[in-house]
């Protein structure tokens, strides 16, 4: 990919296998991180991102992450990176994404528009639900998610965020978001009131 960039006419590209690595006082245009993963280490991207935007406040940040990986598009919105691409996407589409970043736009796979649409819309549909009919205890935890349940479940078991995430595979980012939505569906405002009305929920016949 480094390759094919520097190829193009108007850009100058340095490429380097780690942040570390990117010596040198020129501030840069845009930083493109291409995210790996390997199954038994945890999701590092949010901090690559954090260290990049401290350390080039002015530079635009391009992702890519690997292909049908839902959680980092996710954590790439989290981020406020402007760019999101799948690493099935070719040169042509990488390259025409950095001038629609520079274009002041910004670039995200369909995968990611879904996800949005979908978290839209199932908020709304809640919000309706809850005004029209109110909502029961156990109706809060019924109309969890499965992904929110499992969250819910390692919660009660006692784990933090860290080993929740590296239970389910995926970023400690993406817990906190879950446990965010769960607070805000239970009514509690702390774990630890979650916890004990889960339980209280689990004990019921």
């Amino acid at each position: 990919m480094s390759a094919g960039l520097a190829a193009a006419p108007d850009f100058d590209v340095h490429a380097v296998a780690s942040l570390d690595e990117a010596t040198g006082t020129a501030v840069p245009d845009l930083v493109l991180l291409q995210y790996h993963r390997s199954d038994d280490e945890p999701s590092s991207l949010t901090n690559e991102v954090s260290l990049t935007a401290r350390r080039w406040p002015t530079a635009l940040i391009l992702i890519v992450a690997p292909d049908g990986d839902t959680d980092r598009l996710i954590e790439g919105l989290q981020c406020g990176v402007r760019g999101v691409l799948t690493t099935d996407s070719n040169l042509q589409a990488v390259i025409s994404s950095i001038r629609l970043l520079v274009a002041d736009l910004v670039v995200y796979p369909r995968e990611a528009v879904g996800v949005i649409r979908d978290a839209l819309f199932d908020t709304d549909r809640q919000n309706r639900e809850e005004g029209e009919e109110g909502w029961t205890g156990s109706d809060r935890f019924h109309r969890l998610t499965p992904r929110q349940q499992e969250v819910l479940r390692l919660l009660a078991m006692g784990l933090p965020n860290r080993d929740i995430a590296s239970t389910l595979n995926i970023s400690e980012s993406t817990v906190k978001v879950h446990l965010r939505a769960i607070m805000a569906q239970t009514g509690v405002t702390n774990r630890t009131q979650v916890v004990a009305q889960y339980m209280n929920y689990k004990s019921q016949p």
